[in-house]
């Protein structure tokens, strides 16, 4: 497979290249800024903007799927991964892709999750929301706007 990783050169995007291309698949690396990933003959690097739906658009074609790994942690504008999917899902459905995998370490729940009694869940998204709610409610976007597609 050919496979999209946006976020691929953050601290979990570069793991899944690796793994990706030590299974013998291609990969088409979206980075926004440093390029640490090593030189791979499978391996082609697409520089640009998550938030740019051309870009995006572009970098979707020809592939067989999309791994986000995805972080606004330490973005600027905190709602990356969330806006990020309002130009992934329009773009996938344009060219045909239907796989994609999106991580987010954010706390975020699903709404059905959060009217659940598991207490590490509520602990951690309690505390994170106090600290950072706008991480919080960003992964909760991205993940609804991944349901809703």
């Amino acid at each position: 497979m050919k496979v999209l990783v946006l976020g691929a050169s953050g601290r979990l995007g570069r793991h899944i290249v690796g793994g990706l291309l030590g299974r013998g698949h291609s990969v088409l690396a979206f980075i926004h800024s440093n390029n640490v990933l090593a030189s791979h003959s499978q391996l082609e690097v697409f520089r640009g903007d998550v938030q740019d739906g051309v870009g995006v658009g572009a970098a979707i074609q020809g592939v067989d799927g999309v791994v986000s790994a995805l972080s606004s942690a330490a973005a600027p504008p905190k709602r990356v991964t969330s806006n990020a999917m309002r130009h992934v899902i329009p773009a996938m459905t344009a060219s045909g892709v239907r796989r994609i995998v999106s991580v987010t370490g954010s706390a975020a729940c699903r709404d059905n999750e959060r009217k659940s009694r598991h207490p590490f869940l509520h602990a951690r998204r309690e505390r994170l929301m106090r600290v950072i709610p706008e991480l919080v409610i960003d992964g909760e976007e991205h993940m609804r706007a991944l349901e809703d597609s």
